[in-house]
């Protein structure tokens, strides 16, 4: 049950032993510091200002304290207002 056992190998040749055998581990995506950083206007303008069809559904003082919290660093809130911004996306098509 050893997968990629010649990479492996031949990886060891240059890397530590204990770093090429580690276990897989996912790459987390930094999306709460681009929401802070260079994305900041974007995410900032679909998540407060939803399209009219959606607007009904989500209290604006909720989105707003959301994002204010996220921004100023009160809360890790990136994962929810990510997936806010991408449902907010796909409605404003």
């Amino acid at each position: 049950f050893n997968t990629k056992i010649i990479l492996k190998n031949l990886a060891e040749r240059n890397m530590p032993h204990k770093l090429v055998h580690r276990k897989k581990h996912g790459f987390a995506f930094p999306i709460s510091a681009l929401m802070r950083g260079p994305l900041k206007e974007e995410f900032e303008e679909i998540i407060l200002n939803p399209c009219p069809s959606l607007k009904n559904y989500f209290e604006s003082s909720t989105l707003e304290r959301l994002w204010y919290e996220h921004q100023r660093g009160f809360r890790d809130n990136g994962k929810k207002l990510y997936t806010i911004y991408v449902l907010f996306c796909v409605f404003a098509r």
